[in-house]
């Protein structure tokens, strides 16, 4: 029997990054056709290969496949085992390999488990930012959890204005089964919007559209002092749902004003330090109004008491 060996296909552990959950999962994906090419386009596995030997390294729990000693080598029934080994969530890695004599074949599954950890804290880097995030002491711990939460993090950063945060996740254990979650926030700079512009054909007052979109517009706080002081603004601060959710309070007012056909688009955003400036393009479209309602059918009638 020939000691070298051939990778059909594997998996992946991932750097616990805010995208790496979606990363892992592309690349159960990949391994999956890598596994179909690797066996199919192989000159020294035969259709008529037989299994002499199967080896599953790297775990201790009772698996069952469908590959089976004395079976023919075959690559979608291998793909299928190596599907149902991702769906247990058990493992971080997986890899096939096959022994390079085409006649008897060695097969053999490397599984490598994911750290079972129970959450004991989370540490947040540095303590003064901290949020609350769904997982509760106690809970199964593992780096697709870990890369979850690191993400759940990063998306409440980025809802105050730290559009370039960064978070990363760590397991530190600190007993038998037991763990710390260590986050490190990154936040970087907070944008804050400085000015929105309207630009094409508005059809309503500058002012008024300024004031439908509460989400993102600049509102004078104290009045300032000629020649002295220039007042003090406040600036909301920027996140794409705030953007969009401006968008929308202006389309609904558009509406509400009879610009039924109103068409409001995002131009652009341009960050000048950590100032964005919004740039939104409207074509108001023709004003209708309601001249006449008429209501059609069979309506029933009101009912009437007895004399």
């Amino acid at each position: 029997m020939s000691s070298h060996f051939k990778t059909l296909g594997r998996g992946a552990s991932a750097k616990a990054t805010a995208f790496s959950a979606n990363l892992m999962a592309l690349w159960k994906t990949v391994s999956m056709l890598l596994l179909y090419a690797a066996i199919r386009c192989d000159a020294a596995t035969p259709d008529s290969a037989v299994i002499q030997r199967l080896q599953i390294l790297g775990t201790q729990r009772p698996l069952k496949l469908e590959t089976q000693v004395g079976d023919l080598l075959d690559q979608r029934r291998i793909a299928r085992d190596v599907r149902r080994l991702w769906s247990t969530g058990w493992f971080e890695d997986i890899r096939v390999e096959f022994s390079e004599e085409a006649d008897p074949v060695q097969l053999v599954f490397r599984l490598t488990e994911k750290p079972r950890f129970y959450l004991r804290r989370i540490v947040f880097e540095p303590a003064r930012l901290q949020y609350p995030v769904r997982i509760e002491p106690g809970a199964a711990l593992d780096k697709l959890i870990c890369h979850q939460v690191a993400a759940e993090v990063r998306s409440r950063l980025v809802e105050e204005g730290y559009k370039d945060a960064e978070v990363q996740s760590e397991i530190v254990a600190v007993g038998l089964r037991q763990a710390d979650l260590h986050l490190q926030l990154r936040p970087g700079p907070q944008y804050r919007v400085r000015e929105i512009r309207l630009a094409g054909t508005l059809g309503l007052d500058r002012e008024q559209l300024l004031q439908a979109m509460p989400s993102t517009r600049t509102r004078r706080v104290l009045p300032g002092l000629p020649g002295l002081w220039s007042g003090w603004r406040w600036r909301p601060r920027f996140s794409e749902r705030r953007v969009e959710a401006s968008l929308e309070s202006l389309r609904s007012f558009y509406f509400s004003q009879g610009y039924w056909a109103a068409v409001v688009t995002l131009a652009g955003v341009d960050f000048t330090g950590n100032q964005a400036t919004l740039s939104i393009a409207v074509e108001s479209g023709p004003r209708y109004e309601v001249t006449k309602a008429q209501i059609a059918g069979t309506l029933p009638l009101p009912a009437t008491s007895a004399e």
